[in-house]
């Protein structure tokens, strides 16, 4: 009498669902990472749009003699005042005047408002915001209103 033997030829279900269960694990830590990197950058952005309202409005609190404004270099930013006597004003929520970036990089430039809210003569309007690894977003100013928006 002869035997047959059954040979599998193929895998078991623990062992698909193992794989899953694998693939599952780095899919997360993948998206984790992408999310991250994207949630800096527009995290970079509110906030780099924030402070140009916020040196808006305190040129416009000030006399003419005054200008606010945000210095913007390849690795953060600075709220610097010119004319006027007094101490150096802090950003809100940062304890100092600058702001380090954080796994973000810009194009340089200075944002000076005057007493009206407007960009000063000589400021730049725009400055990109790259993410490490890609992705980059323009903040825009425009010269008569003093409005940052994204583009």
């Amino acid at each position: 009498m002869r035997h047959r033997t059954l040979c599998s030829a193929g895998f078991t279900l623990i062992e698909v669902i193992a794989v899953l269960i694998i693939l599952a694990i780095l899919g997360a830590v993948a998206i984790s990472r992408v999310r991250s990197d994207e949630s800096n950058l527009r995290s970079e952005i509110n906030n780099l749009k924030a402070a140009l309202r916020y040196a808006q409005q305190m040129a416009i609190a000030s006399d003419s003699t005054v200008t606010f404004g945000i210095t913007v270099t390849t690795g953060g930013y600075t709220l610097v005042r010119t004319g006027g006597s007094g101490s150096q004003p802090m950003l809100p929520g940062e304890g100092s005047s600058s702001h380090a970036f954080r796994s973000v990089t810009a194009t340089a430039g200075t944002f000076s408002f005057n007493e009206w809210g407007g960009l000063a003569a000589g400021s730049a309007t725009a400055t990109t915001l790259t993410k490490s690894g890609g992705g980059s977003k323009t903040i825009n100013v425009i010269g008569e209103t003093g409005y940052a928006y994204e583009s």
